[in-house]
């Protein structure tokens, strides 16, 4: 199951809204949530600042500000990639 990163900081109205829409898109697609807060991760405070919220899947930035449903279904539906290791 791929995982949606949602880069975002506490008290963020456009981040509460993006997330309220994620749920909604949960019902349907399989996906799980992973939240990364600024204030815990300075190199994406310099990366984004307050550009944000930010959406990662599989680390490729998939939009920011306002959920791109169409974009990150897509993105969803690649396959997986994998890593050498």
């Amino acid at each position: 199951m791929k995982t949606v990163e949602v880069v975002t900081k506490q008290g963020c109205h456009l981040c509460d809204i993006l997330l309220g829409e994620l749920d909604g898109l949960k019902q349907t697609h399989r996906f799980m949530v992973s939240l990364t807060y600024l204030e815990d991760h300075p190199s994406k405070m310099k990366l984004f600042g307050n550009d944000i919220p930010v959406v990662l899947v599989d680390g490729i930035e998939v939009c920011r500000h306002s959920l791109d449903r169409e974009a990150l279904l897509a993105r969803l539906s690649q396959p997986e990639s994998k890593t050498a290791g």
